[in-house]
């Protein structure tokens, strides 16, 4: 349990007053919240899903098969299935919602509210995400176009290399033989890493 919440500072998370915001109450920084049924986040058919809610990645990049590198399209594939689905943008944060306990808010641009009981930190990250999330994932997206699995052969185009025709490059990673960084490159691979954690 979170000790703002024990001592009080999110007062209806036990006692009497729970059961009439509990229908309210959407989300909370403290983890006291989180073995309600009662509560509208907890219940089944709110469940985010994961994977089974999002779009699902594709396994190919450029056409060509690579585990490492489908993982990570499949996960961006997962967030830009969330940023697509949620609420468009700008959003808006203000620190006085009107609702009970002296809540914080996100707002849509029409109005809507998106969540409330945040902290304002918290509030201010999700309100500024509905335009990060957009950017980072074109940055990423172009980052992998660049460094996409090609065959060599097709890169060099003659039969001297006929041996290695098939094999998998990165047509931008030099291997620091005057050759190129077989596929996944170190950039993909720590774009991997850091999207499949």
């Amino acid at each position: 349990m979170n000790p703002d919440c024990a001592q009080g500072k999110h007062a209806a998370c036990t006692g009497d007053a729970w059961n009439e915001i509990a229908d309210e109450l959407t989300a909370c920084d403290c983890d006291c919240h989180q073995d309600r049924p009662d509560l509208p986040q907890n219940r089944p058919e709110n469940a985010t899903g994961g994977a089974e809610r999002a779009s699902g990645g594709s396994d190919e990049q450029g056409g060509l098969k690579s585990d490492s590198a489908g993982s990570a399209v499949g996960r961006l594939d997962e967030i830009r299935a969330r940023e697509q689905a949620a609420t468009g943008g700008p959003w808006a944060f203000h620190a006085d919602s009107g609702a009970p306990l002296d809540a914080d808010a996100v707002d849509a641009a029409d109005g809507t509210e998106v969540c409330s009981y945040l902290l304002p930190a918290n509030a201010e990250f999700i309100a500024h995400a509905r335009e990060d999330i957009p950017r980072l994932l074109a940055a990423v997206d172009a980052v992998l176009e660049l460094h996409k699995a090609t065959r060599y052969g097709d890169m060099v185009g003659d039969l001297k290399h006929a041996l290695t025709h098939d094999v998998l490059v990165c047509p931008i990673c030099e291997d620091g033989t005057g050759g190129y960084e077989t596929y996944p490159c170190p950039t993909v691979r720590a774009i991997t890493e850091a999207v499949g954690s």
